[in-house]
């Protein structure tokens, strides 16, 4: 997972690691619902998911 960001926020790469992991699971988990939430239709929801399956998803997912 890239955690650069982490020293602008004060925290250390172990410290930004599982809440960053936490919020990579609520998005991976919550997307669809939340597109299907605002109505969009299955077709319309396809053209989002490169946004937000992707291989950087997958290593924020992956533990280590």
């Amino acid at each position: 997972m890239r955690l650069e960001a982490c020293a602008f926020f004060e925290l250390s790469s172990v410290d930004a690691r599982q809440p960053a992991a936490s919020m990579a699971r609520m998005i991976a988990d919550s997307w669809q619902m939340a597109l299907r939430t605002e109505r969009l239709s299955a077709g319309e929801a396809r053209q989002y998911r490169d946004a937000f399956e992707h291989a950087d998803a997958e290593k924020a997912l992956s533990p280590g």
